[in-house]
């Protein structure tokens, strides 16, 4: 019993995780109409997963993938996508004008501990 609970566990937390051609590279959140997605981009290949659930996720699904998939990358997605409502991969053309990959963002944090025997120690992201 102990270990289908943990497999269970392990096939949720697998559910917005990327296939291994973009393992290490951070996702972008996007939400098109209503729709949320993590757009993970490399090269001329993008892949997004909805994270949201959907009651008629098939309704206008292809154009909310390609729409959020070409806002986060800043390329053009070309031909058909593969993959389904959930997880669908797609080719981009990015040609001269296009936003360099990863987008860098300068993250800082800053900790402090509570002052307490038992120490605990409070971060924030700015």
């Amino acid at each position: 019993m102990r270990s289908l609970v943990i497999l269970v566990l392990l096939a949720l937390a697998a559910c917005n995780t990327p296939t291994p051609e973009f393992y290490g590279v951070a996702p972008v959140d996007v939400t098109v109409d209503g729709s949320a997605y993590k757009i993970f981009f490399r090269g001329d290949r993008a892949q997004a997963i909805r994270t949201n659930p959907e009651l008629r996720p098939n309704l206008n699904a292809e154009a909310k993938i390609t729409q959020a998939i070409e806002i986060v990358s800043g390329c053009r997605v070309v031909g058909a996508l593969r993959g389904d409502v959930a997880l669908a991969n797609a080719r981009v053309d990015c040609g001269a004008g296009a936003r360099p990959w990863p987008v860098e963002v300068e993250l800082r944090i800053v900790c402090d501990g509570d002052g307490h025997r038992v120490e605990r120690v409070y971060c924030a992201t700015y």
